[in-house]
């Protein structure tokens, strides 16, 4: 009789429930969307409900945060569990899709609370182009410089990344990234010389 494998699952049983509740609720994901997506559950459900959900590992990659454990399970694991299938597709950034091989059962780790969450990140972010949801990621953890994208550097959680969800700051943060800040033509007057009267005319604008 063959040895039982000892070896732990790479992903908890929370992290594979919110993976399968984004698969019910998005249908396939590319690998994109699902290793990131569970990292803006994280972001939502901490603040909201004062704790996270995924309890995954994220890590600051190239294209954006990155929960390192779904990675891996899409890339090596998702074989050895039948509540999933991967397949092959040429237009995801690894080449892959993740699905639901079949219906989860009713004995899932989350709450309801805990899926509302779910499904309210799946409903605002789940369809958003690639790039931009890396993007969104990134600039949840403006503290990483540029150079550190792709370090594997540990991404946040507190309550200041959950505020830079805010489409006022997502917004500011793309105009600074589009800024040309070498363009001389583009500066004010020194605020030095008069500060006073620049913040007036910045209240008045």
């Amino acid at each position: 009789m063959p040895a039982r494998s000892t070896r732990r699952p790479i992903l908890n049983s929370r992290l594979r429930a919110v993976l399968a509740r984004l698969c019910e609720q998005l249908g396939p994901m590319y690998s994109t969307q699902a290793v990131k997506l569970p990292y803006l559950v994280d972001v939502v459900a901490k603040q909201v409900l004062g704790h996270t959900v995924a309890n995954a590992t994220y890590q600051a990659w190239e294209h954006g945060v990155v929960a390192r454990e779904v990675f891996r399970f899409i890339k090596h694991e998702a074989a050895s569990d039948d509540l999933f299938k991967v397949q092959s597709h040429q237009y995801s950034e690894s080449g892959q899709r993740i699905s639901l091989a079949k219906k989860p059962g009713k004995n899932q780790p989350l709450t309801a609370e805990e899926l509302a969450v779910v499904d309210f990140v799946a409903e605002t972010y789940g369809h958003l182009p690639f790039d931009e949801l890396g993007l969104l990621t990134k600039r949840l953890n403006t503290e990483i410089p540029p150079e550190e994208w792709g370090s594997n550097r540990p991404a946040a959680l507190d309550d200041e990344t959950f505020l830079r969800l805010s489409p006022e700051w997502q917004s500011l943060s793309q105009r600074i990234s589009d800024a040309d800040l070498t363009d001389r033509s583009q500066w004010s007057a020194p605020i030095n010389d008069n500060p006073r009267e620049y913040f007036r005319r910045m209240l008045n604008a």
